[in-house]
């Protein structure tokens, strides 16, 4: 399984500007424009190889998690989707779970899930560090999937509840480089 760190989270959330930079902006990123898109994510990415690492599964949302009948506690879990697994920082399948790509609201439910889950995994970091990590990681994810989307007309349904999401994340202080770089490149979420 790949270990996934700020490095591999950085390639890949180039799929953005692979893709939706060209189909926004009807051009490619000149190569200063992509290298000030490299830099901005590794900074905001890099506090996340600090906080413990887990078997992450990376598409674990609502439709990935199953009602397993006639079984108790979390053996009525099952999970779909896991090929793409990997080992990770704890914080993605956090984020990743309260994504908003499909539905709606998954957004509010995301500090609630951050409380509870370090109220009851009590991991080794600061509580602050995993809220953090989570908006970074969601931003990371929502911003690589804009360039799925962009790439995929069947799935141009989720483009602009994803866009309204990211605007949001990126008002976050840990976000200060990746909105620094879409205001200089003229790019514009919501």
């Amino acid at each position: 399984m790949p270990t996934f760190t700020s490095t591999l989270f950085a390639t890949r959330v180039e799929k953005f500007i692979d893709n939706y930079f060209p189909a926004v902006l009807k051009r490619k990123a000149t190569a200063e424009e992509r290298a000030g898109f490299q830099a901005a994510w590794r900074r905001t990415l890099s506090p996340i190889d600090v906080i413990p690492k887990t078997l992450m599964l990376r598409d674990y949302t609502p439709d990935t998690v199953m009602d397993l009948p006639g079984r108790e506690g979390w053996r009525s879990l099952g999970l779909l989707d896991f090929q793409d697994a990997g080992i990770g920082p704890i914080a993605y399948d956090i984020a990743s779970f309260c994504e908003v790509v499909r539905r709606d609201g998954g957004d509010y439910y995301l500090p609630t899930m951050i409380t509870q889950y370090y109220e009851r995994a009590k991991p080794d970091c600061p509580l602050d560090v995993l809220q953090r990590s989570c908006t970074i990681l969601a931003a990371q994810r929502h911003t690589r999937l804009l360039g799925i989307i962009a790439g995929r007309p069947d799935k141009v349904e989720y483009l602009q509840r994803t866009q309204t999401y990211l605007a949001k994340l990126l008002l976050e202080e840990a976000m200060k480089p990746v909105r620094a770089w879409l205001m200089d490149v003229g790019l514009q979420l919501a």
